[in-house]
């Protein structure tokens, strides 16, 4: 009797689902990786290395901007590293990279890359800098220009105080907080200006946006704009300054970095999402209020080397349902569905593609294991989170090539006029099983069920296969040893929904 409760409850639940028919699917989320691995690669390199990115999951990267020029007559590194400081960029020291680049974004592993651009000063720059100002916003067109002519997505800005200079932090010998706030949002406004006049289309993905703020979200009655004022924080004056000049079609992406340590069973990014929609528009402006609500996304980060560092490192997540990877997909679902349109991964001990022997690491502490050879399975469990129906495609198609495709479905059609009819499958814990059929009626929904070896329920209980697409992709849970196909319906008397044509496959 607890069981037909279960699942009269599920089918409820499948049914409000079912019941929004008028909604289109979401758009496909995508996932950018940023990594030590691209650090050394020229736009040449990654011209030569985009075929092998495009058998990965990704939609794009982290470009690591680098020119040599002569400034004032002397040859000069222009070096990501280093933006916040040096000469200006002039675009005619990255001209003969713009082929490069647009020959890369072809790709699809890379139609959705970010160039690096303002980061967080080596050393303190002066806010009454009007000349280092002015520089740093000039190389800020020139990213933007590089940007646009390339083909990329838009610029990436890493704000981390990685010297600690406290750039964003009032000085004691600096104007008054509510003074200098003003001059900071104005410097903002002169340094995004020309990002947004020379690519008005631009996505600018900051690793932390407003996020910056949430520190205080972990105090008692948190007042974020009584306590950035307390602590004398510059941040939020900064960001009003780029959303001052933000125009309607241009993006922001607040990256929210801390999500490195967000767990999905303690809706860690769920609750990050929830702040940003909900506490960190305190800080905002109300004059942006309308931008900060429309145009700036929420994007949270995935740190892959916290699934792959052994135990007892500082950045580490244990196994979940026994493997490491598991981890990884929960964490991956629950960042894709408050996603506001892109995933960011940060990487840094292993790379996404071989690079052969003869790579020249950007730093000596990448190892030579991919990240798909340290989790079998990464590419495969990816795929599935940013499209289970064309996973299903290509998985299918690429089986029946090599003679491998079995049908496993115990009937080949069921019909349902008002109720449910269920169909059982034999399945193992942690395998991935594609269902297929063909149906006609005005009423159809399916589900997949599993319980484990006893009869229990195995989360997740409710795994739904969307008519219009008639095919998805299924994961048993770890302890699943039966599943249930359950095909229902809501018919007028005379009339019944038809499921025909029923597969089963074991994918992986």
């Amino acid at each position: 009797m607890a069981d037909m409760k279960c699942l009269r409850f599920a089918l409820t639940l499948a049914g409000i689902a079912a019941g929004v028919v008028a909604t289109a699917a979401q758009p496909q989320k995508k996932l950018v990786a940023f990594a030590w691995e691209f650090s050394g690669d020229t736009p040449q390199k990654l011209v030569k290395l985009a075929e092998k990115l495009d058998a990965t999951p990704l939609d794009g990267i982290g470009i690591k901007l680098r020119a040599t020029a002569e400034i004032d007559g002397v040859r000069t590194n222009l070096h990501y590293k280093y933006f916040m400081h040096g000469p200006a960029w002039p675009k005619t020291a990255f001209a003969d990279q713009i082929p490069y680049l647009r020959e890369a974004t072809k790709h699809k592993s890379m139609k959705h890359c970010f160039a690096s651009s303002f980061r967080a000063p080596f050393a303190y720059i002066p806010w009454e800098d009007d000349a280092a100002w002015a520089r740093i916003a000039a190389s800020m067109r020139t990213v933007a220009w590089v940007a646009k002519e390339g083909g990329l997505k838009g610029l990436s800005v890493d704000p981390e105080d990685y010297k600690k200079v406290r750039q964003f932090v009032r000085r004691g010998d600096e104007a008054p907080y509510d003074e200098l706030c003003k001059l900071v949002r104005r410097r903002a406004r002169e340094v995004f200006g020309p990002v947004f006049e020379e690519y008005p289309e631009a996505t600018v993905h900051f690793f932390w946006f407003m996020a910056h703020v949430k520190y205080y979200t972990k105090c008692d009655r948190a007042d974020l704009t009584r306590m950035s004022r307390v602590d004398e924080d510059l941040w939020p004056a900064f960001a009003n300054g780029v959303l001052d000049v933000l125009p309607r079609t241009a993006t922001i992406q607040d990256g929210d970095e801390e999500a490195y340590s967000y767990l999905a069973e303690k809706n860690g990014y769920r609750n990050g999402a929830y702040m940003f929609h909900s506490l960190y528009p305190q800080v905002v402006a109300p004059e942006n209020l309308e931008k900060y609500r429309n145009q700036v996304k929420y994007t949270p980060a995935v740190y892959l080397d916290m699934y792959t560092n052994a135990e007892g490192a500082s950045w580490y997540k244990a196994p979940l349902e026994g493997t490491r990877l598991e981890r990884l997909r929960k964490d991956v679902i629950q960042a894709t569905d408050v996603s506001g349109g892109t995933i960011w991964f940060w990487g840094e001990k292993h790379p996404w593609i071989d690079r052969g022997e003869t790579w020249n690491k950007p730093d000596g502490r990448i190892l030579d294991t991919t990240w798909e050879e340290e989790l079998p399975g990464l590419h495969f469990a990816l795929e599935w989170v940013k499209d289970p129906v064309a996973l299903f495609d290509r998985t299918v198609a690429d089986l029946a090539a090599k003679g491998n495709l079995v049908n496993l479905a115990a009937k080949d059609s069921v019909s349902v006029t008002n109720g449910y009819v269920t169909v059982g499958m034999d399945v193992k814990g942690g395998e991935y099983y594609g269902v297929a059929f063909d149906v006609k009626g005005v009423s159809a929904r399916v589900n997949v069920f599993f319980k484990d070896a006893k009869g229990k329920y195995v989360q997740p209980s409710i795994n739904m296969i969307y008519p219009d697409d008639a095919r998805g992709v299924v994961r048993v849970p770890e302890g699943g040893a039966t599943g249930t196909i359950v095909f229902s319906a809501e018919n007028k008397s005379g009339e019944k929904s038809v499921f025909s044509n029923l597969r089963v496959y074991r994918l992986r």
